[in-house]
């Protein structure tokens, strides 16, 4: 299922990781970020620095229709990466 309004607010979600840290990212997203090449601070940098403007839907899991999650667009290869010699 998809709709195009945030099922959580984006405020919400930012004090949670900014409480939690990378312990409250599943284990694909901490994958992931691993493959693009960022550290944990820079994940959490990524997160901190979400507008609401960036959102383009929530749409549930694949495997539970009562997991939501949002969709960002986020330009992530404007983080500095030490893998293109940046920070």
């Amino acid at each position: 299922m998809e709709k195009s309004k945030a099922h959580y607010p984006l405020p919400v979600i930012r004090s949670i990781v900014a409480a939690g840290g990378m312990a409250v990212f599943t284990q694909t997203a901490r994958i992931n970020s691993v493959l693009m090449g960022l550290t944990s601070d820079q994940s959490l940098a990524v997160i901190a620095s979400l507008k609401t403007a960036m959102f383009f839907k929530s749409m549930t899991t694949t495997n539970d229709h009562h997991v939501w999650r949002v969709r960002l667009k986020v330009m992530w290869n404007l983080i500095p990466s030490p893998q293109r010699g940046e920070g």
